[in-house]
């Protein structure tokens, strides 16, 4: 949190949500992206006091903005794509659709942010 690096080991913690949308998200229409922007908007209205709270706890705590990959807090030139490959190890499945990528859960299938 104070921008200093510690030599003590840190325990990280992180918490991966999925969101089931009524529309399959691999079709691009405009009702997906409205669907997409008002999930993503949801999301950032809970994830704030959520955040809120473990910082008032003494930790630091962040989370990645749906719409453009980037740090809500922090300030990183890092993304992270929501069909990042590195999100099969949490269960999720990396659809190549050759003009696109999507996300698959095995719930949800593709209707899932």
């Amino acid at each position: 949190p104070d921008g200093q690096l510690s030599s003590q080991p840190a325990e990280v913690g992180m918490v991966v949500t999925a969101v089931e949308t009524k529309l399959p998200m691999q079709n691009f229409s405009p009702e997906m992206v409205e669907e997409r922007l008002q999930h993503a908007k949801d999301f950032i209205e809970r994830a704030q006091p959520f955040c809120d709270a473990v910082k008032a706890e003494g930790v630091w705590a962040d989370f990645v903005d749906p719409v453009n990959g980037t740090p809500f807090y922090s300030s990183s030139s890092t993304t992270l794509s929501e069909t990042d490959g590195s999100l099969s190890q949490f269960g999720f499945q990396i659809l190549e659709l050759g003009c696109c990528r999507a996300l698959k859960h095995k719930t949800f299938m593709t209707r899932v942010l």
